[in-house]
């Protein structure tokens, strides 16, 4: 059975991915150690919160080179919303790098649209090029909820976008 590890940085939706991933077959756990960063087969970074608060947390409990070499290693790591974020090279709302895992940075929604709540469709041609989100469909939608967007430097690698606001 695969481990998969949610990482707990004072931030996130932990109890749902916990709920989800379970409910999906895939029982998950909660990274309480720096031990555990490298050791499980997947890890996810969770989203909801703030940049800075998650960072700080990062920091404060030295998981920071732990998540560097595990990323060094190319171990599959999955971010999101807010996990995602931090792998961006510039964060807007914390004013400063992220992890730069990934070139690009992250910007806060612009005026005219501050804010990005409700269900929207996702375009998902590229997850089933590479044989995922198999159970998806043209008129899959999910709920979103956030003021930030992700402005990676190399569009390649988006899989999946919202088709409410386009990258």
């Amino acid at each position: 059975m695969i481990k998969i590890g949610i990482l707990q940085y004072g931030a996130g939706n932990v109890g749902s991915l916990l709920h989800s991933f379970s409910a999906a077959g895939f029982p998950a756990f909660v990274v309480t150690s720096t031990s555990q960063i490298c050791t499980v087969d997947l890890l996810v970074f969770p989203g909801v919160g703030n940049a800075l608060a998650a960072q700080s947390h990062l920091e404060a409990h030295n998981l920071l080179s732990h998540l560097h070499k595990r990323h060094a290693s190319a171990l599959p790591t999955v971010g999101i919303c807010l996990g995602a974020q931090l792998f961006h090279s510039y964060l807007e709302e914390s004013k400063s790098p992220g992890l730069f895992w990934l070139e690009g940075s992250v910007h806060k929604l612009p005026p005219h649209f501050p804010f990005n709540n409700g269900w929207s469709c996702v375009d998902n041609a590229g997850l089933k090029k590479h044989k995922l989100g198999r159970s998806l469909t043209k008129n899959s939608s999910f709920y979103f909820n956030h003021g930030y967007f992700l402005n990676p430097e190399h569009k390649n690698l988006i899989l999946s976008a919202s088709t409410f606001f386009p990258i």
